[in-house]
């Protein structure tokens, strides 16, 4: 030490050393301590500013953790408590944020120090300093953001995900990758504006909303699926992207901008859309279906039932999961499905089956199961991927019904053909090949019962050898679609090599299929070779019967058991001044008039008890002159002893009568001269000798003319003997006939039946299920229906044929009433017009007689345009036998005809066809066009025919058509 250097005391020390105090304050540092002992924290003012605070009195852990950022609370107090603890160095180092207690300022600070402790491991004393870090921070955050930012752009032109920047709460485009910008149809000239500047269309949608609500919030937003509706080339698309909407904030944490993550989900989405409309389609569908519909994966677990099921069997869908009805199931069928159901999904294949399942009734029903496989499309060449079964059951129960009550009626038809008295087979095709012959067939062909399969040709060759023309005409049948019907025709064939020739009724009816194909013909033969015969040998009598009775000089008549007029002779018609048949079908009391039948009824009384009858009368006055008869009545009984008629023999006795008169007139003027003129008496007496020898001579005459009437009575007795017999055999035929007619039709008509209730079973149950099979329904049921129509138009067609017509007196007028009372309904439809002339009282049957007109007016309202109101005209007029036109023939001929016009306006026909138009199954127009069977003008034929008269129908084309019926007109005044 120089002597320059001074002592230095302790004062002088203690203002030359260093500042402490501005040391920390040059270095930005503050002094806490923390007291172990009372838990609470001191520090200096720059500690204080730190955490925001004024006021300098001690503060707790827990009061000062309130002022220190939530996120960082845990980390600080971990941090202390190591610090604290006796096995660490006792060293601190924490960085972490407060947040100002008076404005919630945030500042990053440094806060370290040193805990000491004792020798028994307490903490004896805790401290250091506290430094804010803020700006130092700031600057590091700003350079880590600039760099981050750069390597955040760098990654959004790279990422292969469509990225986007907004910045600031206008959503500014601050950078957007390629893959973005293709989804926009936009470029790079959107960077630096607002999304909704960019993007216009997204005004009206909410991903701007959402989009501030993310800056706003601070929170990340994250959906899938999302639409969004993008102006692309000028066309506006639908799109679906997963997205993230993830916010960044600065180094004070604030919300800055959104990075948005977008990824083009349209097609997956467009294909879920599809698949859940598909599923929510098939859901609606099988819920709302009558139908039983299951789901079940490819272990082939249950994984959807609908309703239908539980309907069905009573039991909850839960219950029939997994099998649950299986023990429903008949026990004949379980086992068989069950092993088919195994074998199929053991192979992955779709598979189909009918089984009986047990209803909530304890019913068994049928069902008619369809199980499609189904499968999932691979991807990238991967084979398809079994996921189970979809499959439906229908209740088929009422179809099984049907098909045993078709076997059952086919049995049945089947019967019927092989017991029917008439011969029947089917002949197949062009061909004619012979199928489905019964007995009565195979017998009267004559070659042994194996002829079917074979052709017609080939098994009756003399129908080529013998020239006869029924194969020519079952071609033509095949050609023309048209019946061909025959009565009593001739067939020669050829049975155990000797020829035959019977005589048979013959019908060839065309058979159809579904689509209106002729695939074969039904042929009905009927052998009539004895009642031919009968009718030949008949005629042949009736023809000698007639001559005998016309060469007779007496009348000769035959009365039935109703007193009715049913034969006469010339005699007979010259005596009461008639012409033909005026007399036939009249009773004795309608010909002869109420004071003659009188005098007639007593003789009549006995005969028709049984006792022959002789008597004499003078002829009524009536008559022209006064006659006198002798009558005979002769009982005509069948073996059986029942009367069937009586035969009349009346001989003009006026010459004996005139005699008898006269002698007697004689013998009073004898006895008045007898006194005065005895020798005038004597040669009167030679006189009156001479006269009864010329009576006696007379007499014999007459007696032997009697036996010789008698003698042609019993040949008349004889004859009508065998003409009953012929009769009853007929009846009997046609008896047979209409039998087996009935049991045809009913037979016909009942599976009919039943494809019509079964088709409205189906059409009310399951219309949805079927779909477009709902037409071929349809036009099954409409088949039938017309089917239907045809065996009902037939039957009547073949009644009226067979059957004998009930005459009686019939008006006219009330036919024609009753007949447009049954057309009520469709003379309002069409406001048709009818009027009607006076109509006279004919003879016939009156149910064939409406079913004629009822025909004839049904077909006038028929015919005729839709758009033109029907006029209909019935016309009458009596005329006579001349004033028939050349062409009609009537059935009966007589002096008088009724003759009946039923004119309209309709759409007419060609004249050219006049003569078929009366002809079975012809018809002019199309069943589309106009309904019917083609038999009503054939039946209106047939009722004439049969009431001894003719039809006849005239037109044009468009001008209407006037149908003329003449029935026989008998006198009206009796004779």
């Amino acid at each position: 030490m120089t002597g320059h250097q001074q002592p230095t005391t302790r004062t002088q020390y203690r203002h030359e050393r260093p500042d402490l105090d501005f040391a920390l304050q040059a270095a930005g540092l503050g002094v806490w301590e923390f007291n172990p002992t009372t838990g609470l924290f001191t520090w200096d003012e720059r500690c204080r500013q730190l955490f925001g605070l004024t006021h300098d009195y001690p503060l707790s852990f827990e009061q000062v953790s309130q002022y220190i950022h939530p996120d960082d609370r845990h980390a600080v107090d971990r941090a202390m408590q190591q610090a604290m603890d006796a096995q660490s160095t006792g060293a601190l180092d924490i960085t972490y944020r407060t947040l100002g207690a008076g404005d919630g300022t945030l500042r990053w600070v440094r806060f370290t120090g040193r805990a000491y402790v004792d020798a028994t491991g307490s903490v004896v004393r805790f401290g250091g300093v506290g430094q804010d870090l803020t700006t130092h921070i700031a600057d590091q955050q700003q350079m880590q953001q600039q760099a981050s930012e750069a390597r955040f752009r760098s990654l959004i032109e790279e990422v292969p995900v469509s990225t986007c920047l907004f910045v600031g709460p206008d959503l500014v485009i601050e950078s957007i990758n390629d893959i973005m910008l293709g989804y926009w149809g936009r470029d790079k000239s959107v960077i630096g504006k607002p999304l909704a500047s960019a993007l216009p269309e997204l005004n009206d949608q909410p991903h701007l909303q959402i989009l501030q609500n993310v800056y706003a919030t601070g929170e990340m937003y994250e959906a899938r699926g999302v639409r969004a509706d993008l102006q692309v080339d000028g066309v506006q698309r639908t799109y679906y992207f997963d997205l993230i909407h993830k916010p960044l904030r600065d180094a004070n944490g604030q919300v800055y901008a959104i990075m948005d993550l977008s990824v083009d989900v349209t097609e997956r989405v467009v294909a879920h859309q599809k698949l859940t409309e598909s599923e929510n389609r098939f859901r609606t569908m099988a819920e709302g279906s009558g139908i039983l519909i299951a789901m079940s994966d490819e272990t082939g677990k249950s994984t959807y039932l609908n309703q239908a099921w539980a309907r069905f069997t009573g039991r909850s869908v839960d219950d029939l999961m997994n099998l649950g009805w299986v023990d429903l199931v008949h026990p004949d069928d379980r086992d068989t499905f069950l092993m088919r159901y195994q074998a199929a999904l053991a192979r992955q294949e779709s598979f189909d089956g009918e089984f009986r399942i047990r209803n909530r009734e304890g019913v068994y029903r049928w069902l008619l199961v369809n199980c499609p496989a189904r499968f999932q499309r691979g991807q990238d060449g991967e084979a398809d991927r079994f996921t189970g079964y979809i499959s439906s059951a229908l209740d088929i129960t009422d179809r099984k019904q049907a098909e045993e009550a078709l076997r059952a009626s086919e049995g049945r038809l089947r019967s019927v053909i092989a017991t029917a008295p008439a011969g029947m087979a089917v002949f197949m095709g062009r061909d004619l090949v012979i199928e489905l012959p019964n007995q009565t067939f195979i017998n009267m062909v004559g070659k042994g019962p194996d002829i079917a399969g074979r052709a017609l040709r080939d098994v009756v060759p003399e129908l080529i050898s013998e020239q006869q023309p029924y194969l020519k005409i079952l071609d033509d049948v095949y050609t023309t679609g048209q019946m061909y019907q025959s009565y009593g025709s001739k067939v020669s064939i050829v049975r155990q090599g000797v020829m035959s020739h019977n005589y048979y009724n013959i019908s060839f009816t065309p058979l159809r299929d579904e689509t209106d194909r002729l695939y074969a013909i039904l042929v009905m033969t009927l052998d009539v070779t004895e009642q031919v015969k009968a009718q030949q040998a008949l005629a042949e009598s009736e023809a000698h019967l007639e001559l005998l009775r016309d060469t007779v000089p007496a009348m000769i008549f035959y009365l039935d058991a109703d007193q009715r007029y049913r034969s006469c002779n010339g005699v007979f018609k010259e005596w009461f001044g008639i012409q033909g048949q005026e007399a036939i079908g009249k009773t004795v009391r309608e010909f002869l008039g109420e004071a003659a039948y009188q005098a007639a009824k007593p003789h009549l009384d006995k005969v028709y008890a049984g006792q022959q009858e002789r008597y004499e009368i003078h002829a009524p006055s009536r008559m022209s002159v006064g006659r006198w008869l002798s009558v005979v009545y002769t009982p005509h009984k069948a073996a059986t002893g029942e009367l069937l008629g009586v035969i009349v023999h009346a001989t003009d006795i006026t010459p004996n009568k005139q005699a008898e008169i006269s002698l007697r007139n004689s013998e009073a003027r004898y006895r008045a001269l007898s006194a005065d003129l005895e020798e005038q008496v004597q040669q009167r007496t030679r006189e009156l000798a001479a006269a009864n020898e010329e009576l006696a001579a007379l007499n014999v005459e007459l007696t032997n003319s009697n036996q010789e009437l008698i003698s042609s009575n019993l040949a008349t007795i004889a004859a009508n003997e065998s003409l009953s017999e012929s009769n009853h055999n007929l009846t009997r035929s046609n008896d047979n006939l209409e039998k087996f007619a009935y049991i045809a039709s009913h037979d016909l008509q009942e599976p009919l039946r039943k494809i019509q209730q079964f088709g409205d079973l189906l059409k009310t149950q399951h219309a949805e299920a079927l779909g477009d099979g709902i037409t071929y329904l349809e036009r099954m049921q409409t088949a039938a229906s017309r089917m239907s129509r045809l065996i009902k138009d037939l039957l009547t067609f073949s009644r009226i044929s067979t059957r004998q017509e009930a005459i009686s007196s019939v008006s006219l007028r009330e036919v024609i009433d009753s007949a447009l009372s049954d057309l009520e309904i469709r003379l309002e439809e069409t406001d048709a017009l009818v009027t009607i002339d006076a109509l006279p009282v004919v003879a016939g049957d009156r149910t064939q007689l409406e079913q004629l007109f009822q025909n004839l007016l049904s077909n006038a309202l028929k015919f005729h345009p839709k758009e033109t109101r029907p006029l209909i005209a019935i016309r009458y007029q009596l005329i006579t036998n001349s004033d028939l036109p050349p062409m009609v023939k009537p059935a009966r001929k007589t002096s008088r005809y009724h003759r009946v016009q039923v004119a309209d306006n309709g759409i007419g026909f060609d004249e050219k066809y006049a003569s078929r138009i009366f002809q079975v199954f012809q018809r002019l127009h199309g069943k589309n066009n106009y309904a019917g069977t083609g038999i009503g003008l054939a039946i209106c034929e047939k009722v004439v025919v049969n009431h001894g008269g003719a039809i006849t129908g005239t037109s044009q084309p468009g001008q209407g058509a006037t149908f003329t019926v003449y029935l026989p007109a008998y006198g009206t005044d009796p004779a």
